[in-house]
């Protein structure tokens, strides 16, 4: 699943609620996009406590592209494992790209 969720944490909050019940009964999933906060804000919690998603080992900063200080997008994975979390340069994007390596065995 792609998402791009609001500036607001009370409306991340709402739209964070209605993909945990989404994506309750998904065994593996992945869930990606421009989350407009880190992992750790409260209205994240919901996410993990309903789905099988998991907090990456590590959280990048990905914006600003031209000096990342702020760590919002991200790719959350449930039920697979994953490594080589990095960052990469987006052409004409004001974020950086996050990519993983997934492995579905």
């Amino acid at each position: 699943a792609i998402t791009h969720l609001s500036l607001s944490a009370n409306a991340r909050r709402i739209q964070i609620a209605y993909l945990a019940e989404l994506l309750a009964d998904k065994k593996r999933l992945l869930l990606m996009g421009d989350f407009n906060c880190d992992l750790l804000a409260p209205e994240m919690s919901r996410l993990f406590q309903f789905t099988t998603l998991q907090l990456p080992e590590i959280s990048l900063p990905t914006f600003p592209s031209w000096d990342a200080k702020r760590p919002i997008d991200h790719i959350l994975v449930g039920g697979m494992d994953s490594c080589n979390y990095q960052t990469h340069i987006a052409a004409g994007s004001d974020h950086l790209a996050i990519a993983l390596e997934l492995d579905i065995n």
